[in-house]
């Protein structure tokens, strides 16, 4: 073989790998909605968040997470909420993210809203909520989670495809040529 037809081989093969080597992500958002409606809740709720699902997808193992939010309303169950005469008394709750253990005690008003902030949290793309009444009882009105994180571009098997072919005519012109090319 001559040294043209190696540097040759050598320049196609460098750029074969350099451009199946470039993996391309772009920030993306996943959202979940949990929302069953007004339930007045006992002593536990358990439910989950899956990002999984749909075309755009969180993809674990492929796809990257670099932060989560987690957004719970839940309400007071009493109509004048707690007023010590009509009401029903106060209601407090306390949360469990996949096992990771209670949160401190915090009190349910009229309707409030309870934020947190995850980071690498949801590697498998679903997260398990779980609220307990600490003390009384209170309505579960919806739950909503916003992660964001990068997705991965896979190449098309198309493209991957013709780019081999490509490869496979030039490697087969050059063996041509070297082949035609007297010894000298």
């Amino acid at each position: 073989m001559s040294n043209r037809v190696k540097r040759t081989l050598t320049v196609l093969a460098a750029m074969f790998a350099l451009h199946a080597g470039n993996a391309y992500a772009v920030p993306f958002a996943w959202f979940d909605q949990f929302d069953r409606g007004d339930i007045a809740v006992g002593p536990q709720l358990n439910f989950s968040h899956d990002i999984r699902d749909g075309a755009n997808g969180f993809r674990a193992g492929i796809d990257s997470i670099s932060s989560a939010s987690l957004n719970v309303v839940l309400s007071d169950d009493a109509l004048f909420g707690d007023l010590p005469i009509i009401g029903d008394g106060q209601e407090s709750v306390s949360f469990n993210f996949d096992g990771t253990g209670w949160t401190s005690a915090q009190n349910v008003g009229l309707l409030d809203v309870f934020d947190f902030q995850f980071d690498s949290l949801l590697m498998d793309g679903v997260i398990g909520i779980s609220i307990r009444a600490v003390q009384g009882d209170f309505k579960f009105l919806s739950s909503t989670l916003v992660v964001t994180g990068d997705r991965a571009a896979v190449p098309e098997p198309m493209s991957l495809a013709l780019f081999g072919t490509g490869l496979f005519a030039l490697l087969a012109f050059a063996a041509r040529r070297v082949r035609a090319t007297p010894n000298r």
